[in-house]
C-alpha cells in the first residue's frame, strides 16, 4: 500500500474537511471518491444509479468552521508552547 502526503493551506484543509463531514465521509474517502469517480462509473455502468442532491445548511457550515477554528487555535497554542519549551531547553544547555 502506498501513502500520499500533500501540503494544503488552512483554508483548503477546512474546505475539504467541511465537505467531507457534510457528505458523511472521512477526508480520505471523500478525496478518493472525487478522484476515482470516473473509474467507479465505468465499473457500475451496468447498474442503475441514484442521483442525490447535496444541500448545505449555512448554520451547520458556520458551526463546522467555528469548530475547526477552535481546534486549529488549540493546536497552534500547543505547538507554540512546545516550541517555547524547546527554546528554553536550548538556552539552558
Amino acid at each position: 500500500m502506498s501513502r500520499l502526503s500533500i501540503e494544503l493551506n488552512p483554508e483548503q484543509h477546512k474546505k475539504i474537511k467541511t465537505l467531507a463531514t457534510l457528505s458523511g465521509a472521512s477526508i480520505k474517502k471523500f478525496v478518493l471518491d472525487k478522484i476515482f469517480k470516473n473509474d467507479e462509473e465505468v465499473e457500475l455502468s451496468n447498474r442503475p444509479r441514484v442521483q442525490t442532491k447535496v444541500s448545505y445548511n449555512k448554520k451547520e457550515l458556520k458551526a463546522l468552521y467555528a469548530e475547526s477554528a477552535a481546534e486549529d487555535l488549540q493546536l497552534t497554542e500547543e505547538g507554540m508552547a512546545d516550541y517555547k519549551t524547546g527554546l528554553l531547553d536550548e538556552d539552558t544547555k
